[in-house]
This record gives C-alpha cells, structure tokens and sequence, in this order.
C-alpha cells in the first residue's frame, strides 16, 4: 500500500511541474526565461561514519524522492547584461540500518564498549546503557541505578572512576577521530 501511495505522490508531482509550460510568457521579448524541473527518484546508500567512527562500517540503504526547478531570466539592469537565477530544491528520503543499530546505541556507547571489551561500567569511567526503542522504563531505572551506585562509591572508587573517564576521555579528541574522517574521505572519493 505504501508503495503504491509513493507512486501516486510522485505521478501527481511530477503532473504539476509538468503543467507549469502549458501557461505562456507574458513578458516582451527579448526577455527570455529560461526554466527547467528535474525530478528524481532513486535508492540511497549512506555511510555512518560520524557516530562509530570505531566500527566497521554502517550501511544505512532505502529509496529516495527529489525534486530541482530552476528559473533564469535576463533583468532590465545593466542591458540586460545581468541574469537572475532562482533555485528550488527538495528531498525526501528514508533509509534503513538493516543492523538497527541506529534504535540500539549510540555510537558514543558502542565506541565506550569497543574500548573496554565489554559493556563499559561507571567504575570504568562511562556507563554504557542498553537501548532499544522499547525498553524505556528498563533504561530509565538503569540510570536511576547508576546514579545511586555512583553516589555510594568511596572517595577511592570515585576516584578511580574520574580517572578512567579522563582516560577514556583523551582517547575522544577530535585528533584521533580524524584519520576515520580521512579514510571516510577517502572511500567516498575513490567511489
């Protein structure tokens, strides 16, 4: 059913820019107006590069809708030696991860846990949470647990805790994510 509304939109779209060359110009020539619409409809292929920038890569695919018209016209000024352009562009586009981890973490919790090993604990410096798009409650108490063990931990334990995420921390600067934007970079280039 959605595919069948998709065409529909697209065929009523495309109708409507289609019937804009049926009314005529009304200015004088020699005054041209050049004008063009170009309409689009494609799959999609994107890349997560930015949120886990340690892990392999995320491949984000679905289908895509765009729509590009351009108007140019000679002005009076200048003898007509002077164009104004007017540009519309719009997209429309839904992608998916087939691996969902865009509804599981974020790629802050998935790089924290690449780092460890495991699930990152506060002791370690950073509490990495389980996250789904249905668990809400459960990653809410999660926290108000987190919260409550931290407020209990000994002057030792936090600590040990502040150092690890100071620890963590440094491995978080932009100077070492950005050779994964330069391989990023790269890969786009080369394709």
């Amino acid at each position: 059913m959605t595919k069948m509304r998709q065409l529909f939109c697209a065929w009523v779209i495309m109708c409507l820019f289609g019937m804009s060359s049926l009314w005529a110009q009304t200015e004088a020539l020699p005054r041209s107006t050049n004008s063009a619409t170009l309409v689009g409809v494609g799959g999609y292929n994107l890349m997560d590069t930015y949120l886990s920038p340690g892990a392999p890569e995320r491949n984000y695919t679905g289908i895509g809708f765009s729509v590009l018209h351009e108007r140019m016209q000679l002005t009076r000024l200048a003898d007509q030696r002077i164009s104004r352009q007017q540009l519309f562009r719009g997209e429309l586009a839904r992608t998916e991860n087939a691996a969902a981890t865009a509804t599981d973490l974020a790629g802050f919790g998935l790089w924290a846990n690449s780092e460890k090993g495991a699930y990152s604990e506060i002791a370690d410096g950073v509490k990495t949470v389980h996250r789904t798009d249905y668990n809400y409650s459960e990653v809410a108490d999660a926290i108000k647990d987190t919260i409550c063990q931290y407020s209990n931990f000994t002057d030792a334990q936090v600590k040990k805790a502040r150092a690890a995420a100071d620890k963590l921390s440094k491995k978080a600067l932009w100077s070492e994510f950005i050779k994964h934007y330069w391989q990023a970079y790269d890969v786009a280039l080369s394709k």
